[in-house]
């Protein structure tokens, strides 16, 4: 795991890192925390003349209209945004409601994996 800073420049930074190793070690697929640090992935991806996802499959977290808009279109785990932005809110409220810091709270909420056209069975291994 490398970091990105959550900015896409990380995320180029980062993918290129690992995906600039030797074919042996290069990896044949990439997680990638948020949309802005794909986008950087992506970015290398092409700046390295790698193919995706022949080459390299690519899943992103989170969705967005531009993942399905991309060519190949991007897999993707999506996150509930308006249960998130909800429970937010409830928090916010709660806490100017009882004028004093809420306990942490550890809230799990489901996501759903979306497939689409960036990910493939990795090919043949290089020699």
């Amino acid at each position: 795991m490398l970091p990105g800073n959550h900015r896409e420049e990380g995320g180029r930074v980062a993918a290129h890192a690992l995906l600039s190793r030797p074919p042996d070690e290069r990896p044949t697929a990439l997680f990638v925390g948020n949309n802005e640090m794909t986008v950087g992935a992506v970015l290398a991806a092409r700046e390295l003349g790698l193919r995706i996802p022949q080459d390299l499959s690519i899943v992103g977290f989170d969705d967005s209209r531009w993942a399905r808009t991309m060519q190949p279109a991007l897999t993707v785990v999506a996150q509930p945004e308006y249960d998130i932005g909800f429970l937010a809110c409830e928090t916010l409220l709660s806490l100017l409601r009882h004028g004093k810091p809420v306990q942490p709270v550890r809230i799990r909420l489901a996501t759903t994996f979306i497939a689409r056209d960036s990910t493939a069975p990795p090919g043949p291994a290089s020699s």
